[in-house]
């Protein structure tokens, strides 16, 4: 009989879609403040040992920038 397959992390099933509706909700509810309190929660994370949930949080503050710069970003 052969060993089943690992389950995959949560790093590795949760797609850049799944990241962006994530950031777009965090800056929905924290507005300019989404990117520190998506940091923060990562932080917390990392103290607390909950490794996967972090790097989560860290793909989070990542599209959070990146949306923000976006909207900042004057348009010619």
């Amino acid at each position: 009989m052969s060993d089943p397959l690992p389950a995959p992390s949560a790093t590795e099933w949760l797609t850049e879609v799944d990241i962006m509706r994530a950031a777009k909700l965090v800056i929905n509810l924290r507005d300019a403040s989404a990117a520190h309190h998506a940091l923060r929660r990562a932080t917390d994370l990392q103290h607390s040992r909950s490794f996967e949930a972090e790097a989560i949080w860290r793909r989070i503050v990542k599209a959070i920038e990146q949306l923000q710069a976006e909207t900042a970003a004057p348009t010619s």
